[in-house]
């Protein structure tokens, strides 16, 4: 069986040891002995966290741009973080910041942004408390903390596959392959024509690459 997790998990705590808890929680919840996770983001980081504290629930691990490598905060999440402005900013009665980030750093191919895919992908951030949320979790910048967990994992026999977009802007590509090599044995791939979310930007062969990498024996 396989879980996806998404970038975003929209609920204040104390970073990756929470959602960690949170999804051994929902696997316990649901009777789920072990389980293929594909994390994306910070989705990856969780993932990473979690196979490292409970190897043994997992069959195999899937990174898509995940964060974990220490690295700098980029330019406008710094911003966001000042004290006040990004509520201010992200309360604007206006979608153009909202659709000005997903453009910059996290698609590649706009034409594929239309107005009903934005709408879509936006409709949760109109629910009320949902900016406030993000904005605390961004604010804890606990996203590159996992230099050592990443290692740890490395020296564990799980079948990782690393993957990302060629014009990844969030985390940088060279982050990504550093996160390859961090994690010994793992496999390396790389989606042309995509960014940070190559699974939007190229869903055929995204979905080929990770089934591929799940079905293996």
């Amino acid at each position: 069986m396989s879980l996806s997790i998404g970038s975003i998990v929209a609920m204040t705590g104390d970073g990756y040891p929470l959602f960690t808890d949170q999804l051994l929680l929902f696997m316990d919840q649901l009777g789920i002995e072990k389980a293929s996770l594909v994390g994306h983001s910070m989705g990856g980081g969780t993932s990473i966290n979690f196979s490292l504290h409970h190897t043994n629930r997992v069959d195999k691990l899937v990174l898509v741009d995940a964060t974990g490598v220490p690295s700098a905060m980029p330019l406008r999440s710094k911003i966001f973080n000042l004290p006040g402005l990004g509520e201010l900013l992200m309360g604007i009665n206006s979608n153009y910041i909202r659709r000005k980030n997903l453009e910059d750093y996290w698609v590649y191919d706009k034409n594929r942004l239309t107005d009903s895919v934005f709408e879509q992908v936006t409709k949760f951030q109109k629910i009320e408390g949902t900016t406030e949320i993000l904005l605390s979790i961004l604010q804890k910048e606990f996203f590159n903390t996992l230099g050592h967990e990443i290692q740890a994992l490395g020296k564990m026999n799980l079948p990782i596959l690393v993957l990302g977009g060629r014009h990844e802007k969030v985390i940088g590509l060279h982050k990504i392959q550093e996160m390859h090599q961090l994690l010994l044995g793992s496999n390396l791939e790389i989606i042309e024509e995509a960014g940070h979310m190559p699974n939007f930007d190229k869903p055929d062969p995204f979905n080929k690459l990770v089934l591929e990498f799940l079905n293996h024996q």
